[in-house]
Parts: structure tokens; C-alpha cells; sequence
């Protein structure tokens, strides 16, 4: 049998008192901390605009050769 139960962990314990006190002081500063995007979401987010616009000029393109091309390739 396995038994579980909730412990404060900061109670009592002087280094864990000291970074409740400074996790509560950080919530109610009012001050932003903006920790900045990695290079990889930003990557992400680039690569879906590009592709969202490329297909937004590939749908509008009106030519004959276009149209062609189109048709190979979406089959």
C-alpha cells in the first residue's frame, strides 16, 4: 500500500523561507520579466508565414502556365 501526503516544503528550512519570500515578492513587484523566444519557435513561426503566404500567391496566380504547372503538381 502506498500512502501519500502534502508537506510545505519551505516551512522551517531557511534557504526554502527565503525563496518563498522572494517567489511571492516577484508576483506582487508588478515588474515584467520577459524571458525572450528561443530561435527555434521563432523559426517555426517564420517558416508558417512563408508558407502561408506563398500558398496565398499560388492560389491567386492567373496565367495559363500556371494553371498547368498547378495541375501536375497537385495531382
Amino acid at each position: 500500500m502506498v500512502g501519500l501526503s502534502w508537506v510545505k516544503a519551505h516551512v522551517g528550512i531557511p534557504g526554502n523561507e527565503l525563496a518563498n519570500q522572494q517567489a511571492k515578492l516577484a508576483i506582487t513587484s508588478g515588474e515584467k520579466f520577459v524571458i525572450p523566444a528561443p530561435y527555434s519557435r521563432l523559426k517555426g513561426i517564420l517558416k508558417n508565414y512563408v508558407v502561408n503566404k506563398w500558398n496565398e500567391y499560388w492560389n491567386s496566380y492567373d496565367s495559363a502556365s500556371g494553371i498547368r504547372v498547378r495541375g501536375y503538381i497537385n495531382q
